[in-house]
């Protein structure tokens, strides 16, 4: 009996193994796709944010600024 149910267990989980060994290449072609998508838009947003030929940007200065949550306020130094 107890042999059995350790035969049927190792039939279920080896199927599963093969089951997703067969799914891998699917898996794997699929992300590429994603992320091939991803490159695509990436240096289409990075062409998009870049300033029109022949323009300047002057910076006049730059501002740090220290973000922190409103329940910490009692942990904040003051300068």
């Amino acid at each position: 009996m107890r042999s059995q149910l350790r035969d049927n267990l190792r039939d279920k989980v080896s199927g599963k193994i093969l089951d997703f060994v067969e799914a891998v290449p699917n898996l794997v072609s699929w992300l590429k796709s994603v992320r091939d998508h991803q490159r695509k838009e990436a240096e289409r947003a990075h062409k998009a944010s870049r300033p029109p030929m022949g323009t300047k940007l002057d910076l006049l200065y730059f501002q740090l600024i220290e973000v922190f949550h409103l329940e910490d306020i009692d942990k904040l130094e003051m300068l």
